[in-house]
C-alpha cells in the first residue's frame, strides 16, 4: 500500500496509474468499477454506508454493538438469550434494562441514555480505515449512514485536506451548502449527541414522527442519484421501508427502477433476489460453505473484506478528478511527451504575472480564477 503525503503525490499517483495500465478484476468487477467511476466523475453516484464500514477500524457491527452494549448490563438470560432476538427488539429490551426513553421523546432519562450505552461501547475511535479513505475518494456530494461514528468525516478531511463534509442534522445547511460543501446525513444520531441515537424499537416506531426529515433526504437521494451500498446488510427495518416507499412511487410513475449498487462481502443469492430490481446486487466474495467454524468465516470474510477494498480503490482510480500535479515542476518527468513539458513550463511560469495582474486590475474576479485554476493544476506561487 503507498501513502500518499499531499494532494498532488495523489493525484499524480493515481494519474500514473491509469497511465501504466490497471491490472484486471475478477469477474465483471472491471465493468463495474467503470460504471460506478463514470457516475461519480458526473456526479450522478451518492453514497451509503453501513456499519460494516467500520469493521476495519475495530468498530463492532450491528449485533455486535448490542452484544458490547448488553455485557455493560445485567440482561436476563445472559447476552447468549439477548442476541436471539430481532435487533431492534433486543436494543429495546437494552433501553428498558438502562430506564431510559426512546430518542426523540423529549425528557432525558435520570441515569444513562441509551444512547450513552452505546457511545461508551464504541469508545473513541480516531483512527478510520483503508475503506474510508477510498469512499472519500471518490468525491460524491451525498453520502447517508446509519452509523454514529466520525471516521468518515476524519477520512475525507485526511483526503481534501481541509474539506469536512457537512453533517445533518444539526448544522446551517443553507449558508455552508452554497460553498459546494458536500453533506453527511447521519439517520440514526451522532455520537456526539448521545440522546438522540436511534437503536430500539421504540425509537423507531416514533421516527417519522420525530427525524421523518432526515427519512426524506435519503428518499430523493434513491430518486435522483444511483445509490451505491456499503457495508450496510439491508436489514434496518427503517430504510428497507423507505426504500420500498421510493420503488412503489417509482412504479406507479413508470420511472427507473433500478436505483443502485449493493456491494456484499459474500454470495447471497436470496438477498440478490430480494432487492431486484431495485438493486443491483454485486458480491466480491463466494457464499458461505453448508459448514465452518468461526475461524473459518472471520478468515473468509476478511478476505472478503481485502477484495472489496480492491475494487473501491479501482473506482477511485477511475473517478480521480484530480490534476494537482500537472503544472508542478516536480512530477514533469511524468509527461513524456516534450510538447506536453514544455507546455506545462510556460503554464507554470504564467502564475506569477497572473497574479501580479490580479491585484492591480478591475477585473480582479476574473482573474483570480484564472489564478485558482493554475493553483489546481500544480503551478506554485512564485517569488
Amino acid at each position: 500500500m503507498i501513502v500518499a503525503a499531499s494532494r498532488s503525490d495523489y493525484s499524480a499517483l493515481q494519474a500514473q496509474r491509469r497511465a501504466m495500465g490497471l491490472p484486471p478484476l475478477p469477474g465483471r468487477q472491471d465493468g463495474l468499477a467503470s460504471r460506478l467511476a463514470e457516475r461519480a466523475r458526473s456526479g450522478d453516484l451518492a453514497l451509503f454506508m453501513g456499519a460494516g464500514t467500520g469493521v476495519a477500524a475495530g468498530l463492532p457491527t450491528w449485533r455486535g454493538l448490542l452484544s458490547a452494549v448488553a455485557r455493560r448490563m445485567d440482561v436476563p438470560g445472559g447476552v447468549d438469550a439477548l442476541m436471539r432476538l430481532n435487533p431492534l427488539d433486543a436494543a429495546e429490551v437494552l433501553r428498558r434494562l438502562a430506564g431510559a426513553p426512546a430518542s426523540g421523546g423529549g425528557r432525558r432519562p435520570a441515569g444513562k441514555s441509551l444512547g450513552e450505552h452505546v457511545v461508551d461501547a464504541l469508545g473513541n475511535p480516531t483512527r478510520y480505515a483503508l475503506g474510508h479513505v477510498l469512499l472519500a475518494a471518490l468525491g460524491v456530494e451525498q453520502v447517508v449512514t446509519t452509523n454514529f461514528d466520525d471516521l468518515y468525516e476524519k477520512a475525507v478531511k485526511a483526503v481534501n485536506g481541509r474539506d469536512v463534509p457537512l453533517v445533518l442534522p444539526g448544522a446551517d445547511a443553507r449558508t455552508t451548502l452554497t460553498q459546494g460543501r458536500s453533506w453527511l446525513v447521519k439517520m440514526h444520531g451522532d455520537a456526539r449527541r448521545p440522546h438522540d441515537i436511534v437503536l430500539d424499537r421504540r425509537s423507531f416506531v416514533r421516527y417519522d414522527a420525530t427525524q421523518r426529515p432526515l427519512a426524506s433526504v435519503l428518499q430523493a437521494t434513491l430518486m435522483t442519484k444511483h445509490l451505491l451500498v456499503v457495508g450496510a446488510s439491508m436489514t434496518d427495518d427503517n430504510v428497507i421501508r423507505l426504500v420500498h416507499e421510493v420503488a412503489s412511487l417509482n412504479e406507479d410513475h413508470g420511472a427507473r427502477t433500478t436505483m443502485g449498487t449493493l456491494l456484499m462481502l459474500e454470495r447471497d443469492d436470496l438477498t440478490a433476489r430480494l432487492w431486484h430490481p431495485e438493486f443491483e446486487s454485486v458480491a466480491v466474495g463466494p457464499a458461505a460453505p453448508p459448514e465452518e467454524s468461526d475461524d473459518q468465516r472471520q478468515r473468509r470474510l476478511t478476505a472478503a473484506g481485502r477484495d472489496l477494498e480492491i475494487l473501491l480503490d479501482r473506482v477511485a482510480v477511475l473517478a480521480s478528478r484530480e490534476s494537482a500535479h500537472l503544472l508542478d515542476r516536480r512530477y514533469a518527468d511524468l509527461l513524456d511527451d516534450p510538447a506536453e513539458r514544455e507546455l506545462a513550463e510556460a503554464l507554470a511560469r504564467l502564475e506569477g504575472q497572473v497574479r501580479k495582474v490580479a491585484g492591480t486590475t478591475r477585473r480582479t474576479s476574473e482573474w483570480q480564477e484564472v489564478l485558482d485554476a493554475l493553483h489546481r493544476w500544480g503551478a506554485h506561487e512564485g517569488p
